[in-house]
């Protein structure tokens, strides 16, 4: 039995995106998510998303929402 690890990148530009992306010992990785949130609910959907999808980890840009940024980084 191998394990499944679920890793979120998240980018907060002009337009925000959260992408999802799965990897499983001796596998493709896959992605198995993706939602362009409005940045006024990026720490809402981020925090529906981490847990339902089994998010271990995740990297996320600063620029140009710097709070909203700052606001997911407890989520992990």
């Amino acid at each position: 039995m191998s394990a499944r690890h679920r890793f979120c990148g998240i980018d907060t530009g002009d337009a925000c995106a959260v992408a999802v992306r799965e990897r499983e010992e001796g596998r493709p990785a896959r992605w198995v998510y993706f939602e362009a949130p409005p940045i006024e609910r990026l720490i809402e959907r981020c925090r529906a998303v981490f847990p339902g999808l089994g998010v271990e980890a995740f990297v996320i840009d600063g620029g140009p929402h710097t709070q909203a940024a700052r606001g997911v980084r407890p989520l992990s």
